[in-house]
């Protein structure tokens, strides 16, 4: 969801960020596929990369405040 007065973007439960981190959440939470739920969650993060937003606010784990968009990237290019 794009908070666009915030200019941040919110993720749910696809990903987490902790000690300025970015990740999954284990394997097994990500049901009979893994790898394709990754593959496409990183799809998905891609695309939001076309909207305009600099924080990303995470259901699990800390915000990013500043350079969200580049951290959002990274992570979904990388």
């Amino acid at each position: 969801m794009l908070i666009g007065e915030a200019s941040a973007l919110s993720i749910a439960d696809g990903i987490r960020h902790y000690d300025g981190e970015m990740g999954f959440f284990a394997d097994w939470l990500l049901g009979d596929d893994p790898e394709g739920v990754k593959s496409g969650l990183r799809e998905s993060y891609r695309r939001l990369l076309d909207l305009d937003f600099d924080n990303v606010l995470f259901a699990h784990g800390d915000p990013i405040v500043g350079g969200g968009r580049e951290a959002l990237r990274e992570f979904a290019t990388g």
